[in-house]
């Protein structure tokens, strides 16, 4: 009962410093997102060899800088310019792209406007896509993606490149023949996977994650996911879990393969000892890493 005693009040001496050590944090990141993350779309970009791969990126106006970063930091660690493609959510505007184009050394914006024309015309006989298109634009990505007859890398905006991305420059290099992903540690799929593969009659993929993706071109069948969204897209809260499943049969359907353990995603509080490119998903305290961890560290290489 003694040491009972001592140790609520050991608890109740120490919470002050737990409190104070959660306002440190969330006043770092502050400052990280009000002044650092802001600055690097003032900093020329480095001048590299130029890469003929295009890496798109589905962005609107709150997440342009996390984008910036992406770009620069797969920049950077490449030593390489890569041909960006800024996919607009709708919410960019005229000054967000002229910001963005002075970041970077190539870029080009699919505005909403155009790609809702495009896509209308590439999957007016999908009325389904359509409509997913117009719920969430999450779903514009990957059609939008199939206007452009290439080989592509889709990253998103919460990924931050640490290291020499070797199996990416690999994968330019042999020809963008094949399907390369972010392995998921969970499989988050709607419907479930073991429905998904009665659905499609073969297996599918697990463990697809949608952060990064090395795409060949013509690796959409867009009679098979409209099959698939008219079948299940029912229900907006799993909006996240059909995007996976469209990745997932569709890179199923073309023999995709997971990246290497070195692409991970930031469940865990502390980055891999040899992590090439991590994904910040979700909120809350993963997405702080992006900053404190991130953003923090790059900021030695990019803002100097």
């Amino acid at each position: 009962m003694a040491a009972y005693h001592f140790a609520r009040q050991i608890e109740r001496l120490t919470r002050p410093l737990g409190t104070a050590r959660e306002f440190l944090h969330r006043e770092h990141i502050a400052l990280l997102k009000k002044h650092v993350l802001p600055a690097l779309a003032e900093k020329p970009p480095e001048r590299y060899e130029d890469m003929p791969v295009t890496v798109a990126l589905l962005l609107g106006r709150s997440g342009l800088d996390m984008g910036l970063w992406t770009a620069r930091s797969l920049d950077y660690q490449s030593r390489r310019n890569w041909r960006y493609l800024f996919i607009d959510d709708g919410t960019l505007s005229d000054e967000d792209i002229s910001r963005a184009s002075r970041a970077l050394v190539h870029l080009r914006v699919l505005r909403k406007e155009e790609s809702d024309a495009r896509i209308a015309e590439l999957v007016g006989r999908c009325p389904t896509l359509l409509k997913a298109v117009a719920v969430h634009p999450i779903f514009r990505r990957p059609l939008a993606l199939t206007l452009f007859n290439e080989p592509i890398v889709a990253v998103d905006s919460d990924v931050l490149f640490f290291a020499l991305p070797r199996q990416i420059l690999e994968w330019v290099n042999s020809g963008c023949s094949s399907g390369l992903f972010m392995r998921d540690p969970i499989t988050f799929y709607y419907p479930a996977p073991a429905s998904l593969d009665q659905w499609l009659q073969k297996p599918v993929l697990r463990h697809v994650n949608g952060g990064l993706v090395l795409l060949p071109p013509r690796w959409l069948d867009l009679d098979l996911t409209e099959r698939l969204f008219a079948a299940y897209f029912d229900d907006p809260d799993r909006t996240w879990h059909i995007e996976q499943s469209l990745l997932a049969i569709n890179l199923t359907q073309i023999g995709a393969a997971p990246l290497s353990p070195e692409h991970e995603l930031s469940f865990h509080p502390a980055r891999g000892k040899f992590c090439v490119a991590r994904h910040y998903v979700g909120d809350g305290r993963t997405r702080d890493y992006f900053y404190t961890e991130g953003v923090a560290e790059l900021s030695r290489f990019l803002l100097n």
